[in-house]
């Protein structure tokens, strides 16, 4: 227990100490903090830099985003989602087919091989680096191929949680319409979050609910690809034990305690700590999330993938959010 401590404490009291810096500064500077938690983060990570010993606690971030999303779950009332679930879902569902299909046919275009095609399909059309890892070992991606894949995902992760708060407040998007835009077609649930919520609260809550969504698709995805690749039909007692396995377990987390909160067991001031908890463990997630934004990865991207994520991205971007305009 000792050793653990010693080895997460100091990169956990940097990502807690930034983002009481954040905290402070959002309430002197009319910025959002969350914003200022990344950008601290970044700032931090890319200039001053940190020695190892931080590395294991500054990574841990990815504890804190969990945490957070399941905590804001008690935010979110379930008539709401029942309200606009199904078309969420039918939404998911249409933009994932979309991703694969343009996919594999600009990287089929461009020269680009199979499993390269399945990574970068899974990270656009899911979640992300996640999605990435879970399918390399199914289809044996080779090492470098992985690591393309895993660099283009964090250089759109960079780019987009810059351009879609931007984006949003030009075109003066309503919050519902741009968290479910940034849901479907942002890669990693980090970036989905943080751009959610600068652009306002009910925009985040929507932004990470709709990341929900596609996150519970990964077991999925994760099966198709494996079968793919490897030529031959698995047990079907294995399918629901695949899908559980690769299903991210914070996701019924969150809809467990949007149940809870929406059938009236909490009280109002458990209610107020939830959100309170969950903006901290957010501003906490972003400080390391800006950690996570190198120059060095951007400048060592592929050219040739990150091509074809481009084509991908911008297609199914402007599609969607041409659709959410017209049906929201």
């Amino acid at each position: 227990m000792i050793s653990i401590w010693t080895r997460y404490l100091p990169g956990i009291l940097l990502l807690v100490g930034l983002a009481l810096v954040a905290r402070v500064v959002s309430l002197v500077v009319p910025a959002n903090q969350l914003v200022g938690a990344i950008v601290l983060g970044a700032l931090v990570g890319n200039v001053v830099g940190t020695p190892p010993r931080f590395d294991p606690g500054i990574q841990s971030y990815n504890h804190w985003l969990k945490i957070g999303i399941v905590l804001l779950g008690a935010q979110l009332i379930i008539g709401d989602l029942f309200a606009t679930g199904p078309l969420v879902v039918l939404l998911v569902l249409g933009v994932l087919i979309v991703v694969l299909v343009v996919t594999e046919l600009v990287g089929r275009n461009r020269g680009v091989n199979p499993r390269m095609r399945s990574l970068l399909g899974a990270g656009i059309g899911i979640c992300g680096i996640s999605a990435v890892v879970a399918v390399a070992e199914g289809i044996r991606a080779r090492q470098e191929e992985i690591a393309y894949a895993v660099t283009t995902i964090l250089v759109f992760d960079a780019v987009t949680l810059v351009l879609y708060p931007l984006v949003g407040t030009i075109l003066n998007l309503e919050p519902v319409t741009f968290g479910i835009w940034a849901g479907l077609t942002m890669f990693s649930t980090g970036p989905v979050a943080a751009a959610g919520f600068a652009h306002s609260g009910d925009a985040g809550t929507w932004a990470v609910l709709t990341k929900l969504v596609r996150n519970s698709l990964l077991g999925v995805i994760v099966i198709w690809f494996s079968l793919r690749f490897s030529g031959r039909d698995l047990e079907k007692e294995n399918y629901g034990l695949q899908v559980w396995q690769s299903l991210p377990k914070f996701v019924i987390g969150f809809f467990l305690l949007a149940a809870l909160a929406s059938a009236g067991v909490f009280s109002a001031p458990l209610l107020s700590w939830f959100d309170r908890a969950s903006q901290w463990a957010f501003l906490i997630a972003f400080v390391g999330l800006g950690f996570d934004l190198r120059l060095t990865r951007m400048r060592a991207a592929s050219l040739t993938p990150m091509l074809v994520t481009s084509v991908v991205f911008v297609t199914v971007s402007l599609l969607t959010l041409a659709l959410l305009l017209v049906i929201l």
